[in-house]
């Protein structure tokens, strides 16, 4: 039978730590703290004490405690770290798996996050950041089924907030004679007992030591720190020589110093005495951990204690993890790291400050995370990207701690090294910046012209993050100076880079001509350097560019190139990247398999090297090939995904494009409301963010949603704002869409020869193009409008043909389009004979796509069809296309001529014969031609 605690952590989300050691003598506390945290009055509940008292230990056993009366989980964020109050909702937002973004404020995205989930946020060690407290409140305000449960030295001073006294573990009582048996219930002395045995295996309570330990316990104040360091000194030590080395500490140990916090005092002593035990070589080294920041690998020490043998080092480290003064941690991946408690690491960095040895330490600190940034840099777009990627992650807060120790101290030569060598990380994992933004901080600190190629870099990273966050006008102007500053210095490769970008930026606002200019520029520059890196990066942005034209075949010839000099190179992100736009050009073509085996493949990539930024918009193109597939749920899931990746991240261009797809799926269903809701939130996106593309689709939606809605002046208005922009910017693709519902429009206003005009510039627009899947639409409202100008052979031929087209796309019409699909059979059956309108509905459907394009081009509306709106009445019910063959037949045309003259078939043509013999009830051409002279036909 499992344990009824580690039964909850199995079925209840959490990210609570395992503990290696057990917690000893906190039972009433766990007890006492969960109940109250169960209560309905308490929101927030704040564990204070010195420390060292156990608070986080204690915290995390309640957490665990209370898995099962929280419905959406329970979640541990270690403060520990952070030395600035905007930074905690960083934190939180880490632990809960949400991204960064930019869009919106963080609070916003973490109130909107939580505002209906039931959790506990455990938030460890407040005392440093106390001004974040105020955050607190804003957040329970706006998520009132969330609970907080805080550690700290001191209460937050908070309104609402509920404090809980951690005091010390229970001491022997020394008054009573005690036994083994008592002194052994004392939680201080288990404690010590079980601390001992870790370092020593044989170590027990004995007669012999037990009044030495309980001695012990009692002189450290109970406090559990103080006795797991003591314990830790059986290892050379006996209980007794502990005490004895406690002894001429009593007055310290029970009262301290009186300059420093009441809170502080017995620890402080504690790590006195646990620094005293130390040799020369040890204090030296334990000093100089003090600059760490969160976790720390034994090479990194070594630098910055200033060792050159490992072996000592080593040595060394092994001891003070044996003093419990530094903690070890084991990776999943097997990696060693280390760490110290925060309380030790202001002990240890104090000492430093003393010794005025703290800048030296830091600026070690600042050229060894220099040296490891540097080391990665070449692996972010090679073979060992992954990995570099991994390792960038694990020092993500040691880097940060470099950067910002150069800029405080004015470092401009480091902290551009640093920015220059982190510019590609930041620009593959922003998220994990902090929310700050380095690269501008570092530019702004050094205006300098020394260091020119470093600058030019620095520059090139900064315009890609501004890109990034929408800050258009400073990406640009970043760009721009990178590309000069490179081209002045001689560096070619981020001449190229930084003009490759301004070419994306350009194609961002639908600037295809200048986009183009930037683009050759670009690959002018990379001729002189042997970087095939760069040059599939130039590449693929060529290709964004034929695409963006609608050629498509000379775009997708681009992104094979591109993809091949990549593998080569090794860039695994930027082979998905370019996977991903040949995934959209195969979409646009309708070669949805391919598009979807590519967005797949692609989102797996990104997947692996935890580039969440475009895994939204994979998952936005795999949604938008379900839906025009007809897989309604699958589409529907993925676009939400999308959307609250992209959300998450501060990503607004896929967020807009997650939008549309949901609009357009919401459309296919018939729900209107809904789809003009996403649509019209989508288009305030796009505009904001000035993507000039995405805002002509989303106008081409809004038409067709009024259009469907009978709406018809708003959505004439809709299309003609999509066909102005789509001629600025070329996008032949979203012009069909356009073009075709202008067309069906003017056709439902009976305004016949203008619909005809339009309807046929968007089938060979499409056709043109290679668009299919906008070809079939196009054909089907030009079908629509034959009908009603009295050619129903025409609109049959032409909906067989697109029935083929689309079962050779697999693009189903939707539900909605299916109703008015099907009205328009009806009519067309009304119109002609079962015969007919299977003869035709064949030919159609097995003409070749070339033929029936033709046909469409020889159709002219009749003038007199724009003033007709009722269709005339023959005599016996003959059909007006059997109206015009009997015409043909009575002035002595062969069939032959008649099918010549009416553009169709032999076949159909005596198919139509046999209808009109039928009607007229005759059975030779002389009669046919007889009835045609009664009734005036000729």
């Amino acid at each position: 039978m499992l344990d009824p605690i580690l039964q909850s952590q199995l079925y209840h989300p959490h990210n609570l730590p395992a503990q290696m050691t057990s917690l000893i003598g906190r039972e009433e506390e766990i007890v006492a703290a969960s109940t109250l945290c169960q209560r309905a009055d308490i929101r927030l509940l704040t564990l204070t004490g010195p420390g060292g008292s156990g608070k986080t230990r204690l915290a995390l056993a309640v957490a665990a405690n209370l898995l099962p009366a929280f419905s959406d989980g329970v979640f541990f964020v270690s403060l520990a770290p952070l030395r600035e109050a905007n930074l905690v909702l960083s934190s939180i937002a880490q632990a809960l798996a949400i991204e960064e973004g930019t869009g919106q404020p963080l609070m916003r995205q973490l109130q909107a996050a939580l505002q209906k989930r039931h959790l506990l946020l455990v938030l460890d060690n407040f005392e440093q950041i106390l001004a974040a407290g105020p955050l607190m409140v804003d957040l329970l305000v706006a998520a009132p089924h969330v609970k907080m449960l805080v550690t700290s030295r001191e209460m937050l001073h908070l309104y609402g907030e509920h404090e809980f006294i951690v005091k010390p573990l229970a001491l022997p009582d020394h008054s009573n004679a005690p036994t083994l048996e008592t002194i052994a219930q004392s939680a201080s002395v288990a404690l010590f007992v079980e601390r001992a045995r870790a370092v020593r295996p044989a170590f027990d309570l004995t007669h012999e030591n037990m009044h030495a330990i309980g001695e012990i316990c009692i002189r450290l104040g109970g406090l559990p720190l103080a006795i797991e360091l003591a314990a830790a000194r059986v290892k050379l030590l006996t209980p007794k020589e502990i005490l004895a080395r406690l002894t001429h500490r009593l007055k310290l140990l029970t009262g301290g110093a009186q300059n420093l916090p009441a809170r502080q005092r017995t620890l402080r002593d504690t790590l006195d005495w646990s620094y005293d035990l130390l040799n020369e070589d040890e204090k030296r080294f334990f000093q100089s951990l003090g600059v760490f920041v969160g976790t720390w690998t034994l090479a990194a020490a070594q630098a910055i204690g200033q060792y050159e043998g490992e072996d000592d080092v080593l040595d060394i480290l092994t001891s003070l993890v044996d003093k419990s003064l530094v903690q070890m941690i084991e990776a999943a991946s097997g990696e060693i790291r280390f760490t110290l408690l925060e309380t030790i690491r202001e002990y240890a960095q104090e000492y430093l400050g003393r010794h005025n040895e703290l800048a030296d330490a830091q600026r070690r600190h600042a050229q060894f995370y220099l040296y490891v940034a540097e080391e990665a840099e070449p692996h972010l777009q090679g073979r060992e990207q992954k990995r570099a990627l991994q390792k960038l992650d694990k020092e993500a807060g040691q880097l940060w701690a470099a950067l910002r120790w150069a800029i405080e101290c004015n470092e401009a030569i480091i902290g551009l090294r640093l920015a220059s060598a982190l510019s590609g990380y930041l620009q593959v994992h922003s998220s994990l910046s902090e929310g700050r933004n380095w690269l501008e901080e570092i530019l702004a600190l050094h205006k300098g012209e020394e260091a020119p190629l470093l600058r030019a870099k620095v520059l090139y990273g900064a315009g890609v993050v501004a890109f990034r966050r929408n800050n258009l006008t400073q990406a640009y102007r970043r760009l721009q100076e990178s590309k000069e500053l490179a081209a002045l210095a001689g560096e070619q490769r981020t001449q190229a880079l930084a003009a490759a970008m301004l070419a994306e930026l350009e194609l961002h606002q639908g600037h295809s001509e200048a986009a183009l200019t930037y683009a050759q520029e670009g690959m002018q520059a990379s001729e002189e350097i042997n970087d095939r890196w760069c040059k599939g990066i130039l590449h693929s942005i060529f290709g964004k560019i034929e695409s963006k034209q609608s050629n498509f075949r000379n775009a997708c010839v681009r992104y094979h190139v591109s993809i091949v000099l990549l593998r080569e190179a090794g860039d695994v992100r930027s082979q998905a990247d370019v996977m991903a736009d040949l995934a959209h050009t195969m979409h646009l073509q309708g070669r949805l398999k391919t598009a979807h085996f590519l967005y797949s493949r692609s989102l797996t990539l990104f997947e692996e090297i935890e580039d969440r930024w475009n895994q939204s918009t994979c998952l936005n193109g795999i949604g938008t090939i379900q839906r025009l597939q007809g897989s309604v749920l699958s589409a529907q899931e993925h676009f939400e995904a999308a959307l609250a990746l992209a959300t998450s991240l501060g990503n607004r261009q896929e967020r807009a494009v997650a939008l549309t797809g949901l609009g357009q799926l919401a459309l296919g269903q018939n729900d209107r409301k809904q789809g003009a809701r996403f649509f019209k939130e989508g288009l305030r996106l796009t505009r904001e963010i000035e993507h000039t593309p995405g805002i002509a689709l989303l106008l081409a939606g809004l038409g067709e949603l009024e259009r469907i809605s009978g709406m018809l002046p708003a959505a004439q208005a809709y299309y003609e704002q999509c066909l102005e922009l789509t001629r600025k910017l070329g996008d032949k693709v979203t012009m069909v869409r356009a073009l075709c519902g202008l067309g069906d429009i003017a056709r439902m206003q009976q305004r016949h020869v203008q619909a005809c005009t339009l309807l046929k510039q968007s089938v060979h627009l499409a056709w043109e193009i290679g668009d299919r899947p906008g070809l079939a639409e196009a054909l089907e409202a030009f079908a629509r409008c034959c009908r009603q100008i009295g050619l129903p052979e025409r609109a049959v031929l032409f909906l067989g043909t697109t029935e083929t087209l689309r079962d050779g796309l697999q693009i189903p019409l939707t539900p909605a389009l299916s109703v008015s699909h099907e009205q328009e059979l009806v009519a067309l059956h009304e119109a002609l004979s079962d015969a007919v309108f299977n003869e035709v509905w064949m030919y159609g459907k097995t003409i070749a796509l070339e033929l029936a394009l033709s046909l469409v081009a020889l159709i002219a509306v009749p003038e007199r069809t724009e003033e007709k709106s009722i269709a005339p009445s023959y005599p016996a019910s003959l059909t007006a296309r059997e109206v015009d063959v009997l015409r043909l037949l009575a002035t002595g045309v062969t069939d032959a001529r008649i099918a010549e003259a009416l553009v169709i078939s032999p076949r159909t043509v005596n198919t139509h014969l046999r209808s009109i013999y039928g009607k007229i009830g005759v059975s030779s051409r002389s009669a046919a031609t007889r009835f045609a002279v009664e009734h005036k036909i000729l």
